[in-house]
């Protein structure tokens, strides 16, 4: 599809660097795996797009991931949760604006939450740029011809394109965050009908906490072979401490827990009380949660996609004031969820999946901050998979593997070796960049898995 770009509205054109070998550098005990040709950056101080951050100097993952794209140049990026990807692309997108007239930037998210985190962000860094976040449920307006970023789910960015309501003509940055978890909630087909819209002049970026070979065609489709990849390698962060507990009744050591914290609600965020974010496997799980713990004198409230988004932006709203400091939560919070001081994530019901686990527990030690994640395990919920999935991310983060955990952890190991992957079914950057090199681009469906137990109201073909 050949789409005109005005080419006064982009940042002159610097010359890309040819991707160097792949490195690896440890800073802090984090390991950062990279082909950046870019080098680092140190201190926000040069960009006038950060004058309004709170913060002047980078993550890790900020630190090497911003030179690239401040060049122009196509990024990969993995990082855990916490470390600040937003800031990654918005921050350099925004810097490269020479003018605004028009979408210029578009970012795809597969949750309504993560959307508005990212609008969010967005304005803090250039309140003068019109931003709007677009998903089921969200009203329309009566033109988009002044917005200059558009945050969206793939389905509203998909029928907002084929009636051509918003126009992507000048854009100039494309990028997919959360891309694997857009693939697990079966967006494949929108991601690749809005592809066709996105002009061949603008750089694309593909963020994500989590890889898993399912990204690879999407990966192919997106980024030339010339692309940067940066990897930090710890799936978890250490300040996370990783908890686990055999139970047989939740709901007795849930109301332990909660009794033993300081839940009471303020309406001073400065006030320093615990806030505890609950993870559940079923919508009707979360609802009943939340009512037995408001039964136990403790305010509570629930969150997951059956809720529409006024009550979903309510109870959020809430939990940020602190006007109450507990939240029950499907996997639909797991992502999108970016709140200062959660002190302690329970996964009441454990995750299926081991990204799911990282993305829930990501929730709480987040930019360096210490957390506390305890999970009860009850029986069934670790298949072998799971299981040394498991002990992997707990060895990596430093945490202690319980002996129930351990002692029946299996033997998988032989197997993955041979196949050359992970524990976790991940492959690191360059393990990835041989695969993508075999790989043809595949359209079978198969390949992609759905949301198990709950997912977002932005699904495809639902309105």
């Amino acid at each position: 599809m050949a789409l005109y770009i005005a080419p006064h509205l982009i940042e002159e054109k610097k010359d890309l660097k040819s991707p160097t070998e792949v490195k690896k550098e440890t800073i802090d005990n984090t390991k950062v795996i990279t082909n950046s040709p870019y080098g680092t950056i140190d201190t926000f101080e040069s960009l006038k797009a950060a004058r309004n951050l709170s913060f002047k100097t980078p993550t890790i993952i900020q630190r090497h991931a911003i030179p690239v794209i401040l060049n122009n140049h196509p990024l990969i990026c993995r990082a855990p949760t916490g470390m600040g990807k937003t800031i990654c692309f918005l921050l350099p997108l925004i810097e490269n604006l020479k003018y605004a007239q028009g979408i210029m930037i578009c970012v795809m998210a597969p949750t309504r939450e993560l959307c508005d985190q990212i609008k969010e962000e967005a304005m803090k860094i250039k309140p003068v740029l019109r931003v709007e976040a677009v998903y089921g449920g969200s009203k329309y307006l009566s033109t988009y011809k002044n917005v200059n970023i558009v945050i969206g789910a793939p389905g509203r960015l998909l029928e907002l394109l084929n009636n051509k309501l918003i126009d992507f003509s000048r854009l100039v940055g494309f990028v997919l965050d959360e891309a694997d978890r857009l693939l697990d909630m079966g967006f494949e087909k929108d991601i690749r009908a809005i592809k066709e819209f996105v002009p061949s002049t603008a750089k694309c970026y593909l963020f994500s906490a989590t890889y898993h070979n399912n990204l690879n065609s999407i990966i192919n489709h997106f980024l030339p072979k010339d692309r940067i990849s940066i990897e930090i390698e710890n799936e978890t962060l250490e300040c996370i401490n990783q908890e686990f507990i055999k139970v047989k009744d939740k709901d007795a050591k849930l109301r332990d827990i909660l009794e033993g914290l300081n839940l009471k609600p303020v309406w001073n965020e400065s006030v320093e009380v615990d806030r505890v974010l609950i993870f559940v496997g079923k919508r009707v799980t979360a609802d009943a949660v939340s009512e037995k713990i408001n039964s136990w004198k403790i305010k509570a409230s629930s969150i997951h996609g059956e809720k529409d988004q006024v009550d979903r932006t309510s109870i959020l709203n809430r939990f940020k004031k602190r006007i109450m400091n507990v939240l029950v939560a499907t996997s639909v919070a797991a992502r999108g969820i970016d709140i200062k001081g959660i002190n302690y994530v329970i996964n009441y019901d454990f995750p299926r999946d081991i990204k799911d686990y990282i993305h829930r527990i990501g929730r709480t030690g987040r930019q360096g901050k210490a957390g506390k994640a305890i999970s009860f395990i009850s029986s069934g919920d670790l298949t072998g998979d799971l299981r040394s999935s498991l002990i992997k991310v707990l060895e990596e983060s430093k945490n202690k593997v319980p002996s129930f955990i351990k002692d029946s952890s299996g033997g998988n190991e032989r197997e993955e070796r041979r196949s050359g992957r992970s524990r976790d079914g991940h492959s690191s950057v360059k393990e990835i960049n041989k695969e993508l090199k075999k790989m043809s681009i595949s359209d079978d469906p198969s390949n992609f898995t759905q949301e198990k137990e709950d997912s977002d109201e932005d699904m495809p073909g639902v309105w």
